[in-house]
């Protein structure tokens, strides 16, 4: 085996020296995948409309649309809420951006602007389907 000299003397197999390398190199490398970049798609797990009333025990969570907004009538005010389960993501990971897409296939009272906003108790989805159209939302339920 060929040797090499250190300023005090010792004496370093060049192999160890090479196996000490080929560490650092595998061990940079599998540092480097872990922090690269990468796009997560994470849908809700679930959602809901939740519809002013005079009860608040109005909602549509089992319904195949989801309202926002006011309506043009009666000035009622829809809430759509939606919830993700972000555990797929690591504890440790830096998130750089999120975004959230929607898009609206219907309206009778123009474009309106919305605000995004975190909820701070849990809700649930429950069974309930509006009739119809589902803009009037049903009795809410549990779940």
């Amino acid at each position: 085996m060929n040797t090499i000299h250190t300023p005090k003397l010792r004496r370093v197999q060049l192999s160890a020296v090479a196996a000490l390398v080929v560490f650092v190199v595998i061990t940079t490398a599998v540092f480097a995948q872990t922090r690269a970049t990468s796009t997560v798609t994470i849908g809700p797990s679930k959602d809901n409309t939740l519809y002013e009333s005079s009860t608040g025990a109005l909602s549509n969570g089992a319904g195949s649309y989801m309202f926002v907004g006011k309506t043009d009538i009666t000035n009622l005010i829809r809430r759509a809420v939606l919830a993700f389960d972000l555990s797929s993501i690591p504890s440790d990971a830096t998130v750089n951006s999120a975004s959230t897409t929607l898009n609206m296939s219907k309206t009778s009272s123009g474009s309106q602007t919305v605000s995004v906003h975190k909820l701070t108790a849990d809700w649930g989805e429950g069974g309930s389907v509006a009739g119809g159209e589902q803009g009037g939302g049903t009795s809410s339920q549990s779940g």
